[in-house]
């Protein structure tokens, strides 16, 4: 081994966790409540194109932008989800329908363990790890922490709608490598998302680790696995 890390800091969503069924399913869902038809493949396609392009877009907001409060969290998801409706083409649709599927994810919070993340905490944990969370998240995410037996695990947990500011910004991967106890050399970063995990964890020092879980990124500067069973083997031999 030509590197001994201390600690691991991990994302939340799409990495640890994850909606219980596709976006898309759970739109129709509630759609449905309230009186409206969608069709899933017009959702998905509509889904996979508003998402993308709001993921292309990241790396041209101001930080601060979308998540570094629970108001302006609010704002972004209703407007992605307005957008999907729109695209979709359904008759009918309004705010009021982007809110209420708000209104569910945030409430209700279906959400599951992505595989293999608890058994990944537990092995980390054992092996004397200190581990963290810094997530792009609302206030409400302890709440879900809480729910999936996720909290203990974890000597520190930096949200942004709490702490003020948003991934990319180095300052909040600097805020739980410091509250570890821990210099940035000595944190893996292990997140989904190449923009906000992987570019944001590099300019705050820490050696990022993606997870390809979508199979949205090919060769580049950052290692890559495709699934949380592969993070031991990759500690193993960093």
């Amino acid at each position: 081994m030509t590197k001994q890390y201390k600690g691991i800091l991990f994302d939340a969503g799409d990495t640890l966790v994850k909606l219980s069924r596709p976006f898309p399913v759970l739109m129709k869902e509630v759609l449905a409540e309230h009186g409206l038809t969608a069709d899933e493949d017009d959702l998905a396609a509509a889904t996979w194109e508003v998402f993308g392009e709001a993921e292309a877009a990241r790396a041209n907001l101001p930080a601060e932008e979308a998540h570094a409060s629970d108001e302006a969290s609010e704002r972004y998801w209703t407007g992605l989800y307005l957008e999907v409706g729109r695209r979709a083409r359904l008759p009918g649709f309004g705010q009021a329908h982007a809110r209420a599927v708000y209104d569910v994810i945030l409430h209700e919070q279906p959400f599951d363990l992505v595989a293999g993340a608890r058994e990944l905490l537990q092995w980390a944990r054992a092996k004397g790890y200190r581990l963290g969370l810094v997530s792009n998240w609302g206030t409400d995410l302890p709440r879900l922490l809480d729910r999936l037996e996720l909290t203990p695990f974890f000597d520190v947990i930096v949200i942004s709608a709490q702490f003020g500011m948003e991934k990319p910004n180095p300052r909040i991967f600097r805020k739980a490598v410091s509250d570890l106890g821990l210099s940035p050399s000595e944190v893996l970063y292990i997140g989904d998302d190449y923009y906000n995990d992987g570019i944001g964890a590099w300019a705050a020092g820490l050696d990022p680790l993606l997870v390809d879980n979508h199979d949205r990124y090919g060769a580049g500067e950052f290692p890559l696995i495709h699934d949380l069973g592969e993070v031991r083997a990759y500690l193993e031999q960093a």
